[in-house]
């Protein structure tokens, strides 16, 4: 797959981070590897920004240190509260001849005919994840949509083509989407159920009444007979 490439430069761990922020530079660290424990660097806020309108959980990342490149998955990334700047970000450095847990952005495609009869396209999920050498590693992958044509149809984990090499861990059963039926149709129908219910119910009470009338009359008609 695609590579992306940053460059980094070494940091002291103790640097003063709100000072190398006013400079235009994250502060951020790199681990994993042949390291025993994480190596403080720094970034180009502008590069990074670029950077991460195109990574996902499984973008293979390159990260250049005095010319030496490692490569890496994006890890945490923590912003600010309010504004949602970047604060810092993680790079975990990966070895290409061993499988690497992550998670694999699915990208919702075409149209879903049950939309167009008026139901609620639902997302269980925007990633799965999975397990995989580096290299068979991709971007996202593509969920068909078109696929639910009615309100019983639903996509499932089991359902989406994986790359060849990539290994699944989520469960195969959970759903990835669904459409509803519309909440306006639900209570109409249950309108229209209760409505049809007392009819029967009130038919079936008319015929009673009916039959205890005529029962009733045969029973008069009978008494005055006989007191004639």
């Amino acid at each position: 797959m695609e590579r992306l490439t940053i460059n980094a430069t070494v940091r002291q761990a103790d640097a003063d981070l709100e000072l190398l922020r006013g400079q235009g530079r994250i502060p951020a660290v790199i681990y994993g590897g042949d390291r025993e424990g994480a190596q403080s660097i720094s970034v180009d806020r502008s590069e990074l920004l670029q950077l991460m309108k195109q990574v996902t959980e499984s973008t293979l990342v390159d990260v250049s240190i005095d010319g030496t490149a490692s490569t890496t998955l994006i890890g945490e990334v923590q912003l600010h509260a309010i504004s949602e700047e970047i604060l810092h970000i993680d790079f975990r450095q990966v070895d290409a001849k061993k499988p690497v847990k992550t998670a694999i952005a699915l990208n919702f495609v075409g149209e879903a005919p049950a939309v167009k009869l008026g139901g609620l396209l639902m997302h269980g999920r925007d990633a799965i994840r999975v397990s995989a050498l580096p290299e068979a590693l991709v971007p996202s992958i593509d969920v068909d949509l078109s696929l639910l044509v009615d309100f019983e149809a639903a996509i499932q984990v089991k359902d989406i083509a994986l790359p060849e090499g990539v290994t699944l861990l989520d469960d195969p059963n959970a759903a990835v989407a669904l459409v509803r039926v519309p909440k306006k149709r639900v209570e109409v129908e249950e309108v229209t159920e209760t409505a049809e219910g007392e009819g029967e119910e009130g038919a079936a009470e008319g015929e009673g009444d009916g039959e205890k009338k005529a029962e009733g009359e045969k029973a008069e008609g009978a008494e005055e007979k006989k007191a004639e």
